[in-house]
C-alpha cells in the first residue's frame, strides 16, 4: 500500500513547494565571486591590451626594448584607468581617437564611442567594458596620423589620454594617489637625468664630431685628387675618431638618458654615426690604398681586362659596405634629433655620399665593363662627329664619322669618313612606309643626307635611325653608337697631345680645338673640298694615336668626359640591353621620354640656311607658368631671345651665307618648342607669326621660322595652355640643346592661390618660384605648393 502511495502523482501545489525548496537549497553565485570574475576579466583585458601595444607602431625612443615598453605601457595603463575613469574621459578620448585615424584605427575608435555612448545611454558602469574602451583607444591613438607638424600625431596621442588618466587617478584612495604621485615623481627624475646626460654628450662629443667629419672630408678631397697617402692618412683619423667617440657612447651611465622619449633619438644617432663613419672611414681608407685602378692602363692602348677582372672582388665588398652605411647613416633622419647634431649627421651624409655613389660605380663597371670592351666577343661602335655650328636638334650637323671596334681592351680604328659616302636616297620612301621616326626627322630625307642623323632631341632615335642605314650601307652591324661634338675631340687631344695640321703647318691641341674645327677650318683654307678632306685626315689621326695611346687613370678619364656627358655633348647608345646598367649609371645616355602628368620643356633650333653661321647664335631661354594645383590646368610662355652676333662679310658664303634669299649674316633657324601643351599662338617681337604643330616623342612640336639679322636679336614667344595632374607637387622635366655658346635657361612658377616651397636652388618672392638652370643636357625641377 506504501508503495502505491509513492508511486502516485504528486498535486500541483506540492510540486512547486519542491521545486522552490531545490532551487534554495542549490549553491548561489555570492557577490563576491561575482566580483572577482569581473576583476579577473578585466585584468586580461588590460594584459591583451599590453600586447596590442607591444605590436602597435612608434618608436618614441628609437630602442626596440625601450619602445615596446613604452607601447605596451601605454595602452595597458589606459586599458586599466579606462575601467575606473568617468565615462565623460573616455568620450573624450574615443572621439580624438576616430577623429584623428584612418582605416583600422579609426573603427576601433569609432568602436570605442559607441560602447561608451551605449553604457552612457543606459546609465551603466561596467569595468569591463571600459577596460574594452581603453585598449580600443590605445591602438586607434598609437596609429594616428594627422600630418599638422612633426610630433602632433604623438602630441595629440597624448592630450587624449589625459582626460583618461585624470579621471582614474581622481577616483582612487588618497594613499593609492600618493603612491601614484611617487612614482610619477620618480619617472620624472629619470627623465631630468636623462636629459642631463644627454645635453652633457652632445657637448662632450660635438668637437669630436666635428674634426671626425671634418677629416673625412679632407680626405675624400685627397683621393680625389689623387693623393692616396694623404687621403689614407686623413680617412684612418677619421675613423680613429669616430671610433673613440662610438665607444664612449655606449657607456653604461647614459641609460637614463636612452630611456628619454625624443632625447633618446639624439643618443642613438650619436651611435650610429660615430659607428657608421668609424666603418666608412676606415672602408674608404682600405680601398684607397688596396684598390690600384692604375693598374688598369695598359701601353698601346685600351684596358688591361685582366687586371679589371682583378679588381672585381674588393671594388664589390667596398661597394657593399660603403652602401650599407650610408643607409644606416640615412635612416637618422628623425624630426627629434636636436638641429646642432642634425647638422654633423647632414654634413656627414652630403660628404660621404658622393664617394659612396663613386663606389658603387665603380663596381657596376668591373662587372660590365668587360663586355662593353669586348671581352666576349669584337664589338663594332659608330662615332658620329657633330659640328654645332650647324645646329641640330641632337647638337650638331653630322660633319664626320669613324667607325671603333674593341676586342679583349684592345681599340682599332676601322675607318673615318664623311656622311656622304652612306648616302641611300633610294630608302626614302622605305622609311616614311616604316613609320618608325618622327615627322620632322624624315623631313630632312636622312637617308639622303647622313649629316642630319642627329635631327631628333632623343639619341635613341637618332642612334636607331643611324645604325639601320649604316648596316644597310655597309653590311657591318652595329653594336652600338655614339655622338661625339668638337669638345670631345679636345678631350681626346688632352689624351693624345698635339697633332700636326700638315697643310697648315701647325698644330691642334686641346686649348684650341674647338675653335679651330668651329671656325678656324673654314677660313684657314682656300677651298672647302680641301678643308673638307683635311678635316677627315685630321680626325683620322686623332682616332688612330687614341687608340694606341696609353690611357690615363679612371680619375683624370672622369674629369675629362662626365662634364660632356652631363651636356649632352658625348653620347653613347649599346644595343645590348645587359650594357644597360653601366650606362644607365654613367648617363651616357637619358631617352626623352613623356612622364604622364608632368610638365616639359625642350628649345631646338635647326639650321634652315644651311650654313655654319650658329657658331654666332647666342639663345636665352626663359619659361613662366601659371598653376592651379586644385585642377592642373597650366598656362605657360616659352620665351625665346636669339642673338646673331654673326658678321657679314669677311668669312665664306657657306658659313655666314644662305639659300632663302636673305643677306649674308642672316641666320635662317627653325625655332621648336616640345611641350606636352597645346599651342594658342607665336610671336615675334610682339607680332603673330605662322606655326607648325605635330606630335613627336610623346609631345607636341610647335615649330616657326626665324630670320635674324646680323647684330640683330629676335624674342619668339609661345602661349600655351594645357594640364598637369592635380595636386601639390609641380613637375617640370627640361631638355638642352647642346649649343657652342652655352645658353642660359631660367625657370619662374607662380602657383593659383597656393605659396610655393622654397628648396635647392629655388628662390621664392611674392608667391614666384625662380629657378636658374645649370648647362646639364637634363634637369628635372619638383616644386610643392604649401
Amino acid at each position: 500500500m506504501y508503495a502505491q502511495l509513492r508511486q502516485q502523482p504528486m498535486s500541483e501545489p506540492a510540486a512547486i513547494q519542491q521545486d522552490l525548496a531545490e532551487t534554495i537549497s542549490a549553491p548561489r553565485q555570492s557577490p563576491r565571486t561575482s566580483k572577482e570574475i569581473n576583476l579577473t576579466v578585466t585584468r586580461a583585458i588590460v594584459g591583451v591590451a599590453a600586447v596590442i601595444g607591444l605590436l602597435s607602431p612608434g618608436q618614441p625612443t628609437g630602442s626596440a626594448i625601450y619602445d615596446a615598453f613604452y607601447r605596451a605601457g601605454f595602452v595597458a595603463l589606459l586599458a586599466w584607468s579606462a575601467s575606473r575613469s568617468r565615462r565623460w574621459s573616455l568620450i573624450i578620448a574615443s572621439a580624438i581617437a576616430a577623429v584623428g585615424s584612418l582605416g583600422i584605427a579609426l573603427l576601433a575608435g569609432a568602436s570605442a564611442l559607441a560602447i561608451v555612448v551605449w553604457l552612457a545611454s543606459r546609465n551603466t558602469r561596467d569595468r569591463r567594458a571600459g577596460a574594452l574602451c581603453g585598449a580600443l583607444i590605445g591602438f586607434s591613438l598609437l596609429r594616428m596620423s594627422t600630418g599638422w607638424f612633426e610630433g602632433s600625431s604623438a602630441l595629440l596621442a597624448a592630450l587624449a589620454a589625459c582626460p583618461v588618466l585624470w579621471s582614474a587617478y581622481s577616483l582612487q584612495r588618497s594613499n593609492t594617489r600618493r603612491y601614484l604621485r611617487i612614482a610619477a615623481f620618480a619617472i620624472l627624475g629619470l627623465f631630468v637625468l636623462g636629459a642631463a646626460m644627454a645635453g652633457y654628450q652632445a657637448l662632450r662629443y660635438r668637437l669630436p664630431l666635428q674634426r671626425a667629419v671634418a677629416e673625412t672630408t679632407a680626405g675624400i678631397s685627397a683621393g680625389s685628387r689623387g693623393d692616396t697617402t694623404d687621403a689614407s692618412n686623413r680617412l684612418l683619423e677619421a675613423s680613429r675618431q669616430f671610433t673613440e667617440v662610438a665607444e664612449e657612447s655606449r657607456a653604461w651611465f647614459y641609460a637614463p638618458a636612452r630611456a628619454v622619449p625624443g632625447l633618446s633619438h639624439n643618443l642613438r644617432s650619436v651611435d650610429i654615426l660615430a659607428e657608421s663613419g668609424a666603418r666608412l672611414t676606415s672602408t674608404a681608407a682600405s680601398a684607397t690604398t688596396s684598390i690600384d685602378y692604375d693598374r688598369l692602363r695598359q701601353e698601346g692602348g685600351g684596358i688591361n681586362l685582366s687586371a679589371l677582372n682583378e679588381l672585381g672582388p674588393p671594388v664589390r665588398k667596398v661597394a657593399d659596405e660603403l652602401e650599407q652605411v650610408t643607409a644606416e647613416v640615412a635612416s637618422l633622419d628623425s624630426p627629434w634629433i636636436i638641429p646642432l647634431l642634425a647638422e654633423k649627421v647632414q654634413e656627414f651624409e652630403d660628404k660621404t655620399s658622393g664617394f659612396t655613389s663613386q663606389a658603387q660605380l665603380a663596381s657596376i663597371a668591373v662587372s660590365d665593363a668587360p663586355a662593353v670592351l669586348g671581352a666576349q666577343g669584337s664589338r663594332r661602335y659608330l662615332f658620329l662627329l657633330g659640328s654645332p655650328s650647324e645646329l641640330r636638334d641632337l647638337g650638331g650637323h653630322i660633319g664626320n664619322y669613324a667607325v671603333l671596334s674593341f676586342e679583349d681592351g684592345r681599340m682599332t680604328l676601322e675607318e673615318v669618313g664623311s656622311p656622304l659616302d652612306l648616302a641611300q636616297p633610294e630608302l626614302e620612301a622605305s622609311l616614311a612606309e616604316e613609320n618608325a621616326f618622327p615627322l620632322s626627322v624624315l623631313a630632312l630625307r636622312p637617308a639622303s643626307f647622313p649629316q642630319n642623323w642627329g635631327a631628333s632631341l632623343d639619341f635613341q632615335t637618332d642612334a636607331t635611325l643611324a645604325a639601320s642605314l649604316y648596316s644597310s650601307k655597309t653590311g657591318k652591324p652595329l653594336d652600338g653608337v655614339a655622338y661625339a661634338d668638337p669638345e670631345v675631340l679636345a678631350a681626346l687631344l688632352a689624351i693624345t697631345g698635339p697633332r700636326p695640321l700638315p697643310l697648315l703647318k701647325t698644330t691642334i691641341d686641346a686649348g684650341n680645338a674647338v675653335e679651330f674645327l668651329t671656325l678656324g677650318q673654314y677660313t684657314a683654307y682656300d677651298q672647302q673640298t680641301t678643308g673638307q678632306g683635311a678635316l677627315e685626315d685630321l680626325t683620322k689621326d686623332i682616332f688612330q694615336t687614341f687608340t694606341a695611346t696609353t690611357l690615363p687613370g679612371p680619375k683624370r678619364l672622369a674629369d675629362l668626359f662626365s662634364p660632356l656627358v652631363s651636356t649632352g655633348r658625348l653620347r653613347f647608345i649599346s644595343i645590348h640591353p645587359e650594357d644597360e646598367r653601366l650606362l644607365n649609371r654613367l648617363r651616357a645616355n637619358r631617352p626623352v621620354a613623356a612622364v604622364r602628368g608632368a610638365d616639359f620643356l625642350a628649345v631646338t633650333n635647326r639650321n634652315a640656311n644651311p650654313s655654319k653661321i650658329d657658331r654666332f647664335l647666342r639663345r636665352t631661354v626663359s619659361y613662366s607658368a601659371t598653376w592651379d594645383p586644385a585642377t592642373g590646368e597650366v598656362s605657360s610662355t616659352a620665351s625665346v631671345i636669339l642673338q646673331n652676333e654673326a658678321p657679314t662679310s669677311g668669312l665664306p658664303a657657306y658659313v655666314i651665307g644662305n639659300q632663302q634669299g636673305e643677306p649674308d649674316g642672316s641666320n635662317v633657324t627653325d625655332v621648336a618648342v616640345l611641350s606636352p601643351f597645346e599651342l594658342s599662338e607665336v610671336t615675334i617681337n610682339g607680332e603673330q607669326v605662322a606655326t607648325n604643330s605635330q606630335r613627336e616623342l610623346g609631345y607636341w612640336r610647335h615649330e616657326a621660322r626665324a630670320v635674324i639679322p646680323p647684330g640683330g636679336t629676335l624674342t619668339l614667344k609661345y602661349h600655351l595652355k594645357g594640364q598637369v595632374a592635380v595636386g601639390d607637387l609641380y613637375r617640370l622635366d627640361v631638355v638642352k640643346q647642346p649649343t657652342l655658346i652655352p645658353e642660359s635657361t631660367q625657370i619662374s612658377l607662380t602657383a593659383r592661390d597656393s605659396d610655393l616651397e622654397p628648396g635647392d636652388g629655388v628662390t621664392v618672392a611674392e608667391n614666384v618660384a625662380t629657378i636658374t638652370l645649370s648647362e646639364n643636357q637634363h634637369s628635372t625641377i619638383a616644386l610643392r605648393a604649401i
